[in-house]
């Protein structure tokens, strides 16, 4: 089992295109597994290991600030929730986080 300690950010630097490149391009062989109102849940293998990834993607009808303030707001409670039950001992049954570039977040 992976420890948040373990956890770190894919290679690709914020801003520059190749990280949004690499993710465009690891996503189209990605299988989609459920699509909802605020986000789509792929499955795919990353560095050999069975994957689930969430995209948010752009909801043309907010404000991009706004839009952007509540998917980062969104992601970091999902990750402080998934290391709060790691710190309480849930550890086999908890992913690992990885996180885009973009996303100011990491693991401790």
């Amino acid at each position: 089992t992976t420890s948040a300690h373990e956890c770190s950010s894919p290679p690709g630097e914020p801003g520059s295109g190749r990280a949004e490149e690499m993710a465009s391009s690891f996503l189209s062989t990605a299988e989609l597994v459920k699509q909802g109102a605020e986000a789509r849940l792929y499955r795919a293998a990353f560095l050999g290991k069975p994957t689930i990834i969430k995209e948010r993607f752009p909801k043309l009808y907010r404000h991009p600030e706004l839009h952007d303030k509540l998917n980062s707001r969104r992601t970091a409670h999902e990750v402080r929730s998934i290391l709060r039950c790691r710190k309480a001992g849930f550890l086999p049954r908890l992913p690992c986080i990885w996180l885009n570039p973009s996303y100011n977040l990491s693991c401790p």
